[in-house]
């Protein structure tokens, strides 16, 4: 069954929104890149995966699948309190140099020691015979289960062939700039959303992962955008989604609300 064009566009903006979401987040301090931060472990957002031993696959009867925990990155959310007292506390990893922080409120680690400087050298030493880093990794999962590959295809010829949509589509979900945009800049991107849409080919496939997160949060919104006296129509507008939708979220909600 072909997919309509709501639903494609729908897809395209959860794909732009995790366009990056495979890549490491930088050492930062106060939220900016801490410019001061020396070479050595810092504390990340994922500890390594012990269900799969940070493989990303589990053995079966018959071959292996993709480990149902990290999804086959091999690395999982840290979990558990950030009390290093506490017995479920989870310890902190670097995982761009896959090693444990010993201090997660350190913004300034220490440099890296002989040892680890020599680990550092083999593997790009080996990302030079073909291996991958993790963040490598995590990117051929989200290709796999997503049409980033073609959507990155599409960007290009948007580019191409339409310079201002490919700049809006740039500002509102690439580089990671946080505004609002104004009525002509939201027009325009949802023109340029609705051309990407049109022009990939097949179906855009979107990692489940994803569609559950963006539903919840979507939700969520819908039922903050409401108590705050928002009409159907008017938080459509604003979350960009159809009013039949909103209308059904928040009716689905009102007997749970009235309990």
């Amino acid at each position: 069954m072909a997919q309509l064009i709501e639903e494609r566009i729908a897809n395209v903006r959860i794909l732009l929104s995790s366009f990056y979401d495979y890549l490491p987040a930088p050492v930062t301090s106060s939220g900016l890149i801490a410019r001061a931060s020396v070479s050595g472990p810092a504390p990340g957002k994922r500890v390594p995966c012990g269900y799969c031993r940070r493989s990303g696959r589990i053995r079966l009867r018959s071959g292996s699948r993709f480990c149902p925990v990290c999804g086959g990155s091999g690395w999982r959310a840290r979990r558990g309190p950030r009390d290093p007292a506490h017995p479920q506390y989870e310890a902190p990893w670097d995982e761009y140099v896959r090693e444990p922080v010993e201090a997660e409120e350190d913004q300034h680690p220490h440099a890296m020691t002989r040892h680890q400087l020599d680990r550092a050298l083999e593997r790009l030493e080996t990302y030079e015979r073909g291996e991958r880093f993790g963040w490598e990794r995590e990117r051929q999962v989200y290709e796999r289960r997503g049409s980033y590959a073609e959507l990155g295809l599409a960007l290009d010829r948007l580019a191409e062939q339409w310079p201002p949509g490919h700049l809006h589509i740039r500002r509102v979900y690439l580089r990671s700039l946080s505004f609002e945009p104004s009525p002509a800049t939201s027009l325009l991107t949802d023109a340029a959303e609705e051309w990407l849409a049109r022009e990939m080919r097949g179906e855009i496939r979107v990692p489940i992962w994803l569609i559950e997160e963006t539903a919840d949060k979507r939700q969520e919104t819908i039922q903050e955008l409401s108590e705050q006296g928002m009409t159907a129509g008017q938080i459509a507008r604003r979350l960009r989604i159809p009013k039949l939708k909103v209308q059904r979220t928040l009716r689905a909600a009102a007997p749970s609300a009235s309990v």
